[in-house]
């Protein structure tokens, strides 16, 4: 499968897994090369329209990374702020908090850890139902 030409592998479901695979390692492994760079390689190798389509997905799968590596600082970020004004009591929070996803809502406990009186205040931002 690796020797056939990278148009015939975008023809196929599996292609465009095996190219989503491809980008990730690139993204993992090549530290110093830039979305453009990529993307620049990706366009003088295939059509213009099968460059846009992988520059599309190169473009979300890096957005997926920035959204999870800023949702794991948050919560190292909360684990801390709970750690240090709380202390045990704060981090039996932690199983809840790190069930959230939505970036916005875990800065908001950031947020709201340096104000809260007591542990019981961030516990209600985290059991209350999102909007």
């Amino acid at each position: 499968m690796a020797e056939r030409h990278p148009n015939e592998l975008l023809q196929k479901e599996t292609g465009l897994q095996y190219l989503e695979a491809l980008f990730r390692y690139i993204i993992c492994t090549a530290g110093d090369i830039t979305v453009d760079e990529l993307k620049k390689i990706v366009v003088e190798n295939m059509s213009v329209e099968k460059g846009e389509m992988i520059m599309t997905l190169g473009e979300k799968l890096i957005n997926q990374g920035m959204e999870q590596g800023m949702q794991q600082g948050l919560l190292k970020a909360v684990e801390l702020g709970l750690k240090l004004k709380f202390g045990e009591s704060g981090l039996n929070l932690m199983d809840a908090i790190c069930q959230i996803k939505d970036i916005t809502r875990l800065d908001t406990i950031v947020k709201a850890i340096e104000t809260a009186r007591n542990v019981s205040e961030i516990q209600k931002m985290v059991l209350q139902q999102p909007v």
